[in-house]
């Protein structure tokens, strides 16, 4: 358990206080407008898209996020809450509720009535719709917005994202590279124990959380303390997660890594890189598992990881990518193996081939990748895979998708504390006018790293990690961690700060 400095910006501020103030009106009895079967298709295309009118310059920071959140309390079904945040402007934004009477989805079609108090509703219509495109994109609308009576504005917007439903998350989580206690169990319908960082490893099933499906994010709540459980994967570590709880006025919240992985064989890059790494990359995931045809069959955690990565060394330089492939056939134990240039990955075909490190002549498997959106209920996946092993056969499904930096550019995030993030390209970032080349950045966890090298055989004492993402109404947002201070910073200020 690690102690961090927290600034007044607390991340993810806007959508835990959302969570909070769900779970409250809930428990409270009061009755809201459930949405229907169908109304629940729109969680499909769940996301933060960016906002172009059409015929007029971009505006910086304009946006549209269809905003799901699940509230759950044990043993019932889940609660659907759709929200539609729209930021016009890249300055101001609103959330509407899908349920509040002002918006139907029919065929794709999304019509939200945004109320005027001096004047005719302003009319959102907008046709959604499901991409395979190897730029990663993976849905985007087209359609109008405007006053009846005056001729329309065109709009469209593309996102990367993809809702990512709890049971992907089933597991047990522990601490220490998961070699330690139990802190964290996901398990059948949706049921939460959790050990309230008392470390014991004693697990108390949790009565109601909320569960945001474009951050992939819990919130829990008891006696005053709040624990955030940002969920994500990792080549060697599986399924894993960032607990951070922040006690009431507390500047010194904890933190804890945890995974579900137990012990890990990291194989040593011994060969040279591999020149298709970077046509890989693009189908990185975190691939379940399961047996087609296979005489020993597969653990229900079973995964194959394919986590690309690239590295900047200067102003002007190229991204030079590496990725690494983590295996696990029983949910407990992996093998990271770098992609290296033994391997083969051809890309007219998607197929990735792993020869026998005893004897390079034979194959360990081969991989082949499809990229084509699967629905399943109110979820889908993006790409799948028909691994051969030997006389075994195994298919696996993904729903997580690679996202590039420049996803995160538009308006200057900024805090009340003075701190600013621009994205420059792919390759650059600029915080606190300070230009930043030397990066690392991770598209499948959003991840960026600054000053990653070691000094002297250390972590070098001024390295910076920003942690990217949205935050409901304040748009994209960041969490920026240096010299053990967390701060974050907005699109959009979170309103209770400005």
């Amino acid at each position: 358990m690690t102690t961090v400095n927290l600034n007044s910006n607390k991340s993810l501020e806007e959508l835990t206080t959302y969570h909070q103030s769900l779970l409250e009106q809930y428990s409270s009895g009061v009755q809201t407008l459930q949405p229907t079967a169908a109304d629940k298709k729109l969680v499909a295309f769940n996301g933060y898209y960016s906002l172009n009118f059409g015929g007029q310059p971009d505006i910086s920071g304009a946006f549209l996020s269809i905003d799901t959140n699940l509230i759950i309390y044990s043993g019932k079904d889940p609660i659907y809450n759709i929200s539609i945040i729209l930021s016009t402007d890249g300055i101001h934004s609103e959330r509407y509720s899908f349920s509040g009477g002002n918006a139907n989805f029919t065929n794709n079609v999304l019509t939200l009535n945004i109320p005027n108090i001096n004047s005719e509703d302003t009319i959102l219509s907008i046709t959604f719709n499901h991409t395979n495109k190897d730029s990663g994109i993976t849905s985007t609308f087209t359609g109008s917005y405007g006053k009846p009576g005056i001729a329309p504005m065109k709009v469209s917007g593309s996102t990367y994202n993809n809702p990512i439903p709890i049971e992907m998350y089933n597991g047990v989580y522990l601490e220490n590279k998961g070699t330690g206690v139990k802190v964290l169990q996901i398990g059948l319908n949706r049921e939460l124990q959790f050990d309230y960082g008392d470390n014991t490893g004693n697990l108390q099933v949790v009565p109601a959380y909320a569960y945001n499906l474009n951050m992939y994010y819990f919130s829990i709540f008891k006696d005053g303390v709040t624990n955030k459980i940002i969920m994500g994967t990792s080549s060697g570590g599986g399924l894993v997660c960032n607990n951070i709880t922040v006690a009431p006025n507390s500047t010194k919240p904890t933190a804890r890594s945890l995974q579900t992985i137990t012990s890990t064989i990291d194989d040593l890059d011994l060969n040279g890189p591999n020149e298709n790494a970077e046509q890989l990359a693009q189908f990185g995931g975190y691939y379940q598992l399961s047996s087609a045809s296979t005489p020993n069959p597969l653990s229900g955690s079973a995964f194959l990881s394919i986590e690309g990565l690239y590295t900047v060394s200067g102003a002007g330089e190229s991204p030079e990518y590496t990725v690494k492939i983590g295996l696990s056939l029983n949910g407990k134990h992996s093998r990271v193996i770098p992609f290296d240039d033994k391997m083969t990955f051809d890309p007219a075909t998607n197929t990735l081939t792993i020869p026998n490190e005893l004897d390079p002549k034979e194959t360990f498997a081969t991989i082949t990748f499809n990229r084509s959106y699967i629905a399943e209920g109110n979820f889908g996946t993006l790409v799948d895979i028909e691994m051969k092993m030997g006389e075994n056969t195994i298919t696996g499904i993904n729903r997580l998708n690679p996202v590039p930096l420049m996803a995160f550019a538009g308006a200057t995030m900024t805090n009340t504390n003075g701190d600013s993030l621009d994205i420059i390209s792919n390759s650059e970032i600029v915080y606190n006018k300070i230009q930043m080349h030397n990066i690392i950045y991770v598209p499948l966890m959003y991840i960026l790293a600054y000053n990653y090298l070691p000094v002297n055989g250390k972590p070098n004492p001024d390295s910076y990690a920003y942690s990217f993402g949205t935050d409901g109404l304040t748009g994209n947002c960041c969490i920026v961690t240096h010299k053990n201070v967390i701060s974050s910073v907005y699109a959009i200020l979170p309103k209770k700060t400005k």
